[in-house]
């Protein structure tokens, strides 16, 4: 479950907080439906250039093309514009994965353990500066997220427990100034609290 790249953008651009909550949580689905189309390209397309090896997934294992013995080995693939890099064990996927551009710049870096995201994951804008960051646990949002602005600035944060929004979530302007908070319980709102009118996000 990888977040389509700049979905928190549109979120924190939303003009009503209801708005913005649906847009939200149309991220994290874009995330999973971006990891499972990646994933089934790559199961059916990879090709590991500097030995032509052909892979193919079965039963969420990566297989090499005639073998029935699942892959082991570092995988780096081209699909649709994008240079993926990942390790396999025994078909699954373990360690650092990353997704840059063709010109070599990160757009999202984490860590997977047993075919799952896990730990921080990190996402960035097209010009490589870091655009958001979280934390993954059994593949599911977990901890602290962060949002940041393209000079860097803090944008938004806020937690989540099991891929639920959880606590105060803070959103700031541009002059690092807290604009809005939002209090959650069980990923539901509790409380918005507006600082200013104009909102300048």
């Amino acid at each position: 479950m990888i977040a389509r790249f700049y979905s928190s953008y549109h979120f924190l651009r939303a003009n009503t907080v209801t708005f913005r909550e649906k847009i939200f949580s149309l991220g994290t689905v874009y995330t999973i439906l971006l990891f499972v189309a990646i994933f089934l390209i790559l199961g059916n397309n990879s090709k590991k250039k500097d030995s032509q090896i052909k892979l193919i997934e079965k039963s969420g294992l990566i297989y090499e093309v005639g073998n029935d013995i699942p892959y082991t080995g570092q995988i780096k693939d081209t699909v649709q514009g994008k240079v993926i890099e990942y390790y396999l064990i025994d078909g699954k996927k373990y360690g650092d994965f990353k997704v840059s551009n063709l010109t070599g710049i990160v757009e999202m870096c984490g860590s997977m353990n047993d075919n799952k995201n896990e730990g921080i994951w990190n996402y960035y804008y097209p010009n490589g500066q870091l655009e958001s960051s979280g934390t993954f646990y059994n593949d599911q949002l977990n901890g602290r997220w962060i949002w940041y602005f393209p000079d860097g600035k803090l944008r938004a944060e806020g937690f989540y427990q099991d891929n639920k929004k959880i606590g105060t979530w803070k959103f700031f302007n541009k002059q690092s100034k807290i604009v809005r908070e939002i209090s959650y319980r069980n990923d539901s709102v509790e409380l918005v609290r507006n600082y200013e009118l104009n909102v300048s996000l």
